[in-house]
């Protein structure tokens, strides 16, 4: 198998990468999620800050999965619609099931609370992974 990195659009790259963190800041944000998240994890102070300094690693790793998610629609016949919403949601799927096996040893112990836990975490990364997917379709 031979990736072409020069089929790789630099710019829709960079697009996908910065609309993922907008994506997240917002949906994390105590206007949407994060207040609740926060509480149903019972995160304390000292877990905010250490998770405040691991940003940058957090940013290169989205930033890696948008590039890695760049060279699966170059190296597949992805050309619609419909083929950017499903290679998303493969994608997202995929690190879903890493994040399902998180959330079930996770600090919520009730049922109720690992499931809104599992939304609040998870619906971001299923946007996300469509957003990119078809932001790197339809600008090749």
């Amino acid at each position: 198998m031979f990736i072409n990195f020069g089929n790789l659009n630099l710019f829709a790259i960079i697009l996908a990468y910065f609309l993922y963190i907008v994506i997240n800041l917002i949906w994390y944000s105590d206007y949407f999620f994060g207040k609740k998240r926060r509480i149903l994890k019972q995160i304390s102070k000292e877990e905010m800050l250490q998770i405040k300094q691991n940003f940058g690693l957090i940013n290169i790793g989205s930033f890696v999965s948008t590039i890695i998610t760049s060279i699966l629609v170059s190296s597949t016949l992805a050309e619609s619609l419909l083929d950017g919403l499903l290679l998303g949601l493969l994608l997202g799927f995929l690190v879903l099931s890493y994040l399902f096996n998180l959330i079930v040893y996770d600090k919520p112990q009730n049922l109720t609370n690992r499931l809104l836990v599992l939304f609040i975490d998870s619906s971001p990364i299923l946007i996300n992974f469509c957003l990119q997917s078809l932001i790197l379709i339809f600008w090749k």
